[in-house]
């Protein structure tokens, strides 16, 4: 069942603030509309959809399980939507048979790369703006394809290339770049290096992905595009890290977790410490993946420690400049509940996608959701600078 539901607008964060000639000037705040792309009037644990992804151009894509009553079957779509139209791009069930999309991302030339497992197989299949598709890799857990597995989270960029953590048919992990003209190995794990993630992939072909070097230490961020590779640094301490991917943005930053707080950036060895987790309880731990753009923002979902189901979505340290939303808010006229988003989850004009709980029990409502930033006035009284030279005492 597809819905629409209403546009809200949320007060997110004070941007900035502008003092001008006159009696009086405007704070500067950014607030964000969320415009519900698809709805299902469930629970997130008990709604299969993949998280969403969102291009340049604010088009977000996603797979979710729907009823197909032609067939009287549910079946596997993905579906694109700009916030006021939701398209369905492609069967999935019909395309490559049964069984579940793992993970999807869209890139700014509007092409959909997924994951599909289906039985003891998997694929990477990537689908055209007409809904075409090709197979860029296929794996097999009884060891006829040319990989045993391929995991769940995947990234592709502008160009089409697609990165992602395999299973090799001698058990090694390798991380590989898929793209029309074959696999580019990027790395393989051995004694020297092991643990791998999944990676992220820039737009320059550059593979970011988590490492470690040794069974004690730090983990690692290591970059590369089929040469040597580079290690970007790591935090310290950084003891392990979370299932989520590190992102690499086109400057070549990196953003990584160490499994809980901090959150950094890393770029030739040069460590930006984003997130501590001891600014407030609510960042304790990494509730949920985390994102970056080509302008160095971040988006991340954290909560918490211990069973607490308490979730927000920030994109900074502050729990209350840089709140976008967290459970307990009210949208779409019910309360949040829960908050899980992907890696490529936002984009350069800072519109975020988010699957987004609100409600509870017979009211849980599941939405995938585009949260798009504006700019708003407000007036405030400040003294009047309209006799005074900048300069003057």
């Amino acid at each position: 069942m597809l819905e629409s539901a209403p546009v809200i607008r949320f007060l997110a964060a004070v941007a900035s603030l502008a003092v001008l000639s006159a009696p009086a000037s405007h704070v500067q705040a950014v607030d964000y509309d969320f415009v519900s792309v698809y709805s299902r009037a469930a629970a997130l644990p008990e709604v299969t959809v993949t998280s969403p992804s969102v291009n340049s151009t604010g088009t977000i894509a996603f797979a979710a399980l729907v009823f197909d009553p032609a067939t009287n079957r549910s079946v596997s779509v993905v579906f694109r939507g700009d916030g006021v139209q939701l398209v369905r791009v492609l069967s999935l069930t019909d395309a490559l048979g049964d069984g579940s999309p793992g993970s999807l991302v869209i890139n700014d030339a509007g092409a959909i790369a997924v994951n599909y497992v289906s039985g003891a197989g998997a694929v990477i299949a990537r689908i055209n703006v007409d809904g075409s598709f090709s197979v860029l890799a296929r794996a097999d857990q009884l060891g006829v394809e040319p990989y045993l597995e391929l995991p769940t989270t995947i990234s592709m960029n502008g160009a089409g290339q697609v990165a992602a953590l395999v299973t090799n048919l001698d058990s090694t992990s390798s991380i590989v770049r898929f793209d029309d003209g074959g696999p580019v190995e990027i790395a393989r794990s051995s004694a020297a290096l092991f643990t791998f993630s999944s990676p992220t992939v820039n737009d320059a072909g550059v593979v970011a992905f988590k490492a470690r070097a040794s069974a004690v230490g730090s983990v690692h961020v290591y970059s590369g595009s089929g040469g040597p590779l580079t290690d970007e640094g790591a935090a310290d301490p950084c003891p392990g890290f979370s299932s989520y991917p590190p992102v690499v943005n086109n400057d070549g930053l990196v953003l990584s977790d160490c499994g809980v707080p901090p959150l950094f950036t890393a770029r030739g060895g040069s460590i930006n410490v984003l997130l501590t987790g001891s600014e407030d309880p609510i960042f304790a731990h990494l509730a949920s993946g985390y994102g970056l753009n080509n302008r160095g923002r971040t988006a991340f979902v954290t909560g918490p420690g211990g069973p607490s189901p308490e979730a927000g979505l920030f994109t900074g340290n502050d729990p209350l400049s840089n709140k976008v939303v967290r459970t307990g808010d009210v949208v779409f006229g019910l309360t949040v509940a829960d908050i899980r988003m992907g890696h490529r989850s936002i984009n350069d004009a800072g519109q975020i996608t988010l699957l987004l709980q609100v409600g509870g029990g017979d009211t849980a409502t599941s939405h995938v959701v585009l949260a798009t930033p504006r700019r708003t006035s407000q007036t405030i009284a400040v003294a009047a600078l309209t006799n005074h030279t900048f300069g003057d005492t």
